[in-house]
């Protein structure tokens, strides 16, 4: 590839009915200009890494990292999962303790109810007993 400094540098040998050397050498410096501007442009729109390579290859390279990424995605989709899973049985876990306390604390009402039920049974007959005492 040629660049700007291979024309700035370029000489040529002189003849009796050359050109004129001070228009070569503003046309030659006007011609490196522009292959520098272009030199320039064409950085803009390199990316780096690829220099070099054939479209093929770029293209290797991107389905391979493309299948890392897609393993490393897999991977951490399975952690989530398995964490979601034991969160899960945990979750399960406490509930079944929460109904196990709930039938617990019902019955203990239920138990309480029914010493209740007796306890006015008794306070009303013992009301009723006064009551034919008197």
């Amino acid at each position: 590839m040629i660049n700007p400094e291979d024309v700035r540098n370029k000489t040529f040998n002189k003849s009796l009915w050359g050109f004129d050397t001070v228009e070569v050498k503003y046309f030659l410096e006007a011609v490196a200009s522009e292959i520098e501007n272009l030199h320039n442009k064409l950085e803009e729109y390199r990316v780096p890494g690829l220099d070099g390579k054939s479209p093929e290859e770029i293209i290797k390279e991107a389905n391979v990292e493309a299948e890392n990424i897609l393993r490393e995605a897999k991977a951490k989709a399975g952690d989530i999962i398995n964490q979601a899973e034991r969160e899960k049985e945990k979750a399960y876990a406490e509930l079944s303790e929460l109904k196990i306390e709930k039938m617990r604390i019902i019955k203990e009402i239920e138990e309480l109810i029914d010493k209740l039920r007796e306890f006015v049974e008794i306070s009303v007959r013992l009301d009723e007993f006064e009551d034919k005492n008197e």
